[in-house]
């Protein structure tokens, strides 16, 4: 058990600080590699990495969320970069449930929670296109996982 709790915190560091300093997962792959545009054609390029990974972001939770029939209109995107950086304590431990089984390929997944109701969703695309839903209760003052369901899915070609 030991073990498994210092390889989650190990795995936690070495993710959240990659992921905390890059734009996206995505875009840092793509060759952003600038955290602040300092001149006008980084901005631009900013803008258009941006651009299309957020449309890509939205066709992977489209997919996913078609994939298990949800209507997540009444939910709120909670961004990871939220997460990561402390704004969201609440959803981290079952954000990095996640996380840590991921491989390279795999998206980065989707946080949708609804508070009213005091539930949520993880929406996670494996590189192979299979859809994952982790389903979120609110325990207390925290998020946990309670079932996970798998799926097929389409691939989606990430942006280039």
């Amino acid at each position: 058990m030991l073990k498994r709790v210092i390889s989650v915190l190990v795995a936690f560091l070495v993710i959240g600080s990659s992921l905390v300093n890059n734009t996206s997962v995505v875009a840092s792959q793509l060759g952003h590699a600038f955290k602040v545009p300092t001149n006008e054609a980084e901005v631009k390029i900013k803008k258009e990495i941006d651009q299309k990974i957020n449309a890509f972001r939205a066709t992977v939770n489209q997919d996913v969320s078609n994939s298990f029939g949800l209507n997540l209109e009444s939910y709120s995107e909670i961004n990871y970069k939220e997460i990561l950086s402390g704004q969201h304590d609440e959803l981290k431990k079952a954000f990095f449930e996640v996380v840590v089984t991921q491989k390279p390929g795999d998206v980065m997944p989707s946080v949708f929670i609804n508070n009213s109701q005091n539930e949520g969703y993880i929406l996670e695309k494996k590189a192979n296109g299979t859809s994952v839903i982790y389903t979120l209760k609110k325990d207390g003052s925290s998020w946990v996982i309670v079932s996970q369901d798998m799926k097929p899915g389409k691939y989606i070609e990430p942006p280039k």
